[in-house]
């Protein structure tokens, strides 16, 4: 329980360092490199705090006693930590501060746990492995990464999966839809079923009153980007409307292992990995400037999909499972956009287009994404809503630019 309180700790004394320095030589930050320490005391409070916060959400089990709730409380409200808090208010602003001290600098707990967080109430369970050693998407697994590797043990032996596609996100993104047909012939039969990673799955029931060609017109003109035609007008005609949902969950899975595999591309073209070890006979390529575009697109058609649903069958969330639907639209609402927040942040060469700036600012500001953002915010506030698509709620890009938090930190893994 006792790990990651060290690191608090020891920031609080390196505070004591900075006051020190204030008292006895002030004159210290007036250098080039004395500038250096103030920098690396912002960096690593805010490398310390969002990785304790993620401790405190993720495991509240394991890193839980009386010891460290009694000095976290000392540290974040009571008169024993003023003076640290003062400090770096002082050195870094207070909304940083106070951002990263209450956790609001990592994404908010996840919507598994978090009473008062959209998707708080998502009814989820357990959804078992189904590959063994002997199954052929075991073979071959060097740099998958953790999501494609979790979504090949899931995915039944039977199922055609993602492994005949280059990029590695593109094979997670395929096999999420075979382990959607699992879960639809099984655990979520006359249901729509959702795998989130980490074992973890949803059923949510489908719609009787109207169908995905109903949603079209919730969809404005100009948030129509270039997966609409296919996938709205062309495939699945008259289908049930939570199809846009699957593929929306399926392109966040994706955009959740390139965020987490980058890393590898970047060695190649630094020439300090040979590109084959990569490859290894699938799964060359990560991504593109597109990839984590396409979850963001289909937020958007999603919260169409909820548009159309109060429309045609408002009742339906009346009833307890299909409460699951708003619960879901919540849940990978933030999945989603933290994860392209930080795919923006870590590599803004890469993910940086016209089509992408445009598109983005479509959403966030433009008249054409403006029902998207009344609908967001009405169901689930502005506050948390606004924080989401101004990327607040992952923890700014560090000014240093030096190293950042492990890729499970980042990534918005849950």
């Amino acid at each position: 329980y006792d790990t990651g309180l060290g690191a608090v700790e020891f920031m609080g004394y390196s505070f004591a360092v900075g006051m020190a320095m204030e008292k006895h030589e002030p004159e210290y930050l007036d250098t080039e490199m004395g500038k250096n320490f103030r920098e690396f005391i912002g960096f690593n409070t805010e490398r310390t705090l969002t990785t304790f916060c993620r401790l405190l959400q993720l495991y509240p089990d394991v890193f839980s006693s009386w010891t460290l709730e009694e000095n976290w409380a000392k540290l974040t409200t009571g008169e024993d930590g003023k003076s640290f808090r003062e400090f770096a208010a002082r050195w870094f602003g207070e909304e940083w501060w106070n951002n990263l001290l209450t956790c609001k600098a990592v994404a908010p707990k996840l919507a598994l746990t978090a009473a008062a967080a959209p998707g708080a109430n998502l009814k989820t369970f357990h959804y078992p492995n189904h590959q063994t050693a002997g199954d052929a998407p075991l073979w071959a697994r060097v740099n998958w990464g953790s999501v494609l590797t979790d979504v090949s043990d899931v995915v039944s032996a039977g199922r055609t999966w993602g492994r005949n596609f280059d990029m590695r996100s593109t094979m997670a993104h395929e096999t999420c839809h075979s382990i959607v047909a699992d879960l639809e012939h099984a655990d979520c039969k006359g249901s729509k079923g959702f795998y989130l990673v980490d074992n973890t799955a949803a059923c949510v029931p489908y719609f009787t009153k109207f169908t995905k060609d109903d949603v079209c017109e919730f969809i404005p003109t100009g948030m129509r980007w270039h997966r609409y035609q296919m996938y709205l007008e062309e495939i699945n005609v008259g289908g049930d409307a939570l199809i846009v949902l699957e593929e929306w969950a399926c392109y966040t899975i994706e955009a959740m292992t390139a965020l987490e595999l980058y890393d590898d591309e970047l060695l190649v073209v630094q020439g300090k990995i040979d590109e084959s070890t990569l490859k290894n006979g699938y799964g060359k390529e990560t991504a593109t400037y597109d990839t984590g575009l396409g979850a963001v697109e289909f937020m958007g058609y999603s919260f169409a999909v909820g548009m159309a649903m109060e429309k045609h069958e408002p009742e339906y969330l009346d009833t307890e499972m299909g409460k699951n639907f708003r619960e879901f639209i919540g849940f990978n609402t933030e999945r989603t956009l933290t994860t392209f927040c930080r795919l923006l942040q870590l590599y803004p060469d890469v993910f940086s287009s016209w089509t992408l700036e445009e598109n983005w600012a479509k959403l966030t500001t433009g008249e054409d994404g403006k029902s998207f953002r009344e609908f967001a915010a009405r169901w689930f506030g502005e506050e948390w809503w606004n924080n989401l698509l101004t990327c607040k709620a992952v923890a700014p890009k560090l000014a240093s630019n030096g190293p950042v938090p492990s890729v499970d930190t980042l990534r918005g893994r849950y």
